[in-house]
Order: structure tokens, then C-alpha cells, then sequence
């Protein structure tokens, strides 16, 4: 046996005994309100939209095979693991790059242990990555376009389980195109997938599993003619929600901030919502006075949106890093199941004070990621100009970078919540990837 296969061996041996000592360590995974919400749409065959109910229906599948509520956590873990494995196992990583990318492997294994969408989408497209950046090495051309449909199939599953990341999907159909001749043809080719894509998605949803509609936009919506209302001291709520018989035009005012209205909308202390829950016509009414909202006040529409932003960046943060949440070794409490966890384990409690000391450095703020895929994206497009525009890899790379900044950028227009880490798993995976490749920013390597 050659010295190279022994050295892939032992790497494969290493990643193994990690997969199977960390899935025991983490097991039965984390589980938020959320989660819960979605095991009860999987149980009950009963979905909607608020949370993708494809995650929902696939959970289903998975336990109808196996009887196990935690066949999602086994599968998000054996996936990970997979992913780590192609992005590290590789002839041309060094022994200490190896080791690097083991000790961020392990660092961020706080992801696929939560069983929610945004794990699910970081892992979908961080696989489809990883595997788009070998494929250019497959001998044969129907293995070839083989591989690039399981590429497809991973981004179209990580933009079904979050649907407004779909500017941050366009890099990515662009680097799984690569080998379309002509950038002309590529966009082509491109638009085309889109306008399939986001139809299907609907005929799912709604035709195929009946999904109720929830109408998720209202929440965000409503967070926009707040902040139109309280900068310009005009009330732009429309009728439907004012003559509500618990809204109070005051109290939401006061109570308002621009990164997020969750605690408007879900009140901790159990007292009615200020804000009724949407259906078709409250929806309809609320879009309308939105777009007027903007329309009279773009300037003050912007201004609040940014101040939001600021929040979900961290860099004018709302919270303290103790209330900023992370999942790691948690449920929520009042659970169908009547699961507990024992946090007095001496290996648990390590890993959760790892991740405590983390939120000193600055780990858990968004625009750290931000800044670093922009970073890369700049350099790996400087050494894809200087290395010549035939090669794949650094292309690949730099639309990488690029989707991950936008989906970060995204949040901007999007619903702002500045107390979840979740939304940024997608941009820490992407680093993972491009610090493990950060070889090819050298032109001619």
C-alpha cells in the first residue's frame, strides 16, 4: 500500500471515529419551539408554511422507515459528516490543513446537532458545494451531468427549506454551471432553472402536501409600517389591524424596535397579542399599506431597515452575548415528547462552555462572516482573473463567497431577528470551504 492511500485511510478513520463519538455526544439532537412545531406538522400530516414543510414531510419519510423521532438528527449528523469528509479527505490538503479543518469540524458540529431548517439548508448547499468542486475531476461525461443533477437536487432542497435565500442561490446556479460556454447562455440557462424552481416549489407546497398558508410576510411587513409609523408620526396600520380589539396604537410604539417584533407578536407574558393573526384579507391590507407606507417615506423606510440591520449584524447590538442565542444541548422544556437533558454531563458541559467563551471573541456576530466571505470572494476572484478564467475550481470558489455575502446582505430587505445565530450557519459553512482552499488563491496552484 502506497504512503498517499495509507495517509487517506487513516483521514477517512479519523473522521469516522469523530462522526460516531460526536453523534453520541450530541444525541438525541437540539429542539427549539420551532422544531416543535414541524415534528407536530410531521406527525399530524397537517403542514403549512410558516416553517418549510418540506423539512416537515422529509422528517416524516425518515420516521415512518425507522419509528425514531431522532432519525433527522442521525441524518443531518451522517450528512455533515459526509460533507466533512469530501471537503478534508483530498490528496492535495496538507497534514496540517487536515488538522485545521478537523478542529473546525469538530467547532462546528454546534449546527447539524439543531434540528432546524437553517442546518439543513447549510449542509444541503455546503455538500452540493464540495461536490461541484470535484466534479470537474469525474472521468466520463454522463457521470458527469449524474453529478451535477445531485448538485441541483441539493441547492433547489436548501432553497425549499429557506425560501428567501433565493439571491443566494443565483451565485451558486451560476458556479454549478460553469461549464456552460458563453456567460450569455449561462444566464440563460439559469433563468431558466429559476422559473422551473420556484413554481415547483408552490405546486409542492400547496398542491401536493395541501399546505395551509400562514402568510409569514405579515410579520415583516408589519415590522416596516411600525417603523414607517414611528419615524414619520403618521399611522400607517391599516383599518383591519387598528380595529382590532387588542391592538393598542401606543403600546406598540413603545414597545417597538426595528430589528425585530417577535415579543409584539408572541408577548412572553401570556397577555393577548397587540396584533390580530393573519388570514387572506388581513394580508391583502397589510400589503397595501405597506407599499404606501414605503412610497410616502422611502428615506425613513431605509433608515429603519438599516438601524434593524445594525442589530442583526451585532455591530449596534440589542442584547447581551449571554441572551444571544445559540442552540447547543437544548430543548424547549415544554416538549410533546418529555424530553430532558442532563447538563451536568462532564463532556457536555465542556462543549457548552466552549461555546460560552466563544461569544467573547466575537464568533456569534453575524458581520465577522459577513466580512469574511466578502474577504474571500475578493481574493478568489483576483485569482481566478490571474490564474485564466478556464478554471473551475477558483470560480466556483469565488461564487461561493459571493452567495454567502448576499445571503448575509439579503437580511437587509428581509425580516431582521438579531437574537438567532441560526440565520448565518449557511455563511459559516462557506468559510469552512474556503479556508480549506485557500491555496487557490495563489494564481497557477
Amino acid at each position: 500500500m502506497s504512503i498517499h492511500k495509507q495517509g487517506i485511510y487513516i483521514r477517512i478513520g479519523i473522521v469516522f471515529i469523530l462522526f460516531l463519538y460526536l453523534a453520541y455526544v450530541f444525541f438525541p439532537g437540539s429542539y427549539s419551539v420551532d422544531t416543535w412545531n414541524m415534528y407536530r406538522q410531521m406527525v399530524d400530516q397537517n403542514y403549512n408554511d410558516w416553517h418549510a414543510p418540506v423539512l416537515s414531510w422529509g422528517w416524516r419519510q425518515l420516521y415512518l422507515l425507522t419509528g425514531k423521532y431522532y432519525s433527522l438528527y442521525c441524518m443531518q449528523m451522517l450528512l455533515y459528516w459526509l460533507f466533512v469528509s469530501m471537503l478534508l479527505v483530498r490528496r492535495d490538503l496538507r497534514w496540517t490543513e487536515f488538522g485545521i479543518g478537523i478542529v473546525l469540524s469538530v467547532l462546528f458540529i454546534f449546527v447539524p446537532q439543531y434540528i432546524m431548517k437553517d442546518a439543513h439548508h447549510a449542509i444541503a448547499w455546503g455538500l452540493a458545494v464540495v461536490v461541484l468542486l470535484r466534479q470537474h475531476r469525474i472521468p466520463g461525461r454522463r457521470l458527469q451531468i449524474l453529478v451535477f443533477l445531485f448538485v441541483f437536487l441539493l441547492l433547489i432542497y436548501g432553497l425549499y427549506v429557506r425560501m428567501n435565500a433565493v439571491i443566494a442561490l443565483l451565485p451558486l446556479l451560476f458556479a454549478a454551471t460553469w461549464c456552460v460556454r458563453g456567460r450569455m447562455k449561462q444566464a440563460m440557462v439559469v433563468v431558466a432553472v429559476m422559473a422551473l424552481v420556484l413554481p415547483a416549489h408552490n405546486f409542492f407546497t400547496y398542491k401536493v402536501l395541501s399546505a395551509g398558508r400562514t402568510f409569514p410576510g405579515y410579520k415583516w411587513k408589519l415590522l416596516d409600517i411600525g417603523g414607517i409609523s414611528k419615524l414619520s408620526k403618521e399611522n400607517y396600520f391599516p383599518a383591519s389591524v387598528t380595529g382590532y380589539e387588542h391592538f393598542d396604537y401606543d403600546a406598540f410604539m413603545q414597545a417597538y424596535t426595528p430589528a425585530s417584533i417577535d415579543d409584539i407578536y408572541w408577548p412572553k407574558d401570556g397577555t393577548p397579542s397587540l396584533l390580530p393573526q393573519p388570514n387572506k384579507h388581513l394580508y391583502e391590507d397589510v400589503s397595501a399599506q405597506w407599499i404606501k407606507a414605503i412610497a410616502a417615506h422611502p428615506f425613513l423606510y431605509f433608515q429603519n431597515r438599516w438601524q434593524g440591520f445594525l442589530h442583526y449584524l451585532r455591530i449596534d447590538p440589542r442584547y447581551k452575548l449571554e441572551e444571544y442565542w445559540n442552540i447547543a444541548f437544548w430543548t424547549e422544556p415544554a416538549n410533546p415528547l418529555g424530553l430532558t437533558y442532563n447538563y451536568d454531563d462532564p463532556v457536555r458541559k465542556a462543549a457548552l462552555s466552549g461555546y460560552k467563551a466563544l461569544r467573547e471573541v466575537h464568533f456569534f456576530d453575524p458581520w465577522l462572516w459577513l466580512l469574511l466571505n466578502t474577504a474571500l470572494a475578493v481574493l478568489f476572484y483576483r485569482a481566478y482573473r490571474k490564474g485564466g478564467e478556464k478554471d473551475p475550481v477558483r470560480y466556483i470558489l469565488c461564487m461561493l463567497h459571493l452567495s454567502a455575502a448576499l445571503y448575509i446582505l439579503s437580511q437587509f430587505f428581509i425580516y431582521q431577528h438579531d437574537r438567532d445565530f441560526r440565520y448565518n450557519y449557511y455563511s459559516v459553512f462557506a468559510c469552512f470551504i474556503g479556508l480549506m482552499h485557500t491555496r487557490y488563491i495563489k494564481a497557477g496552484k
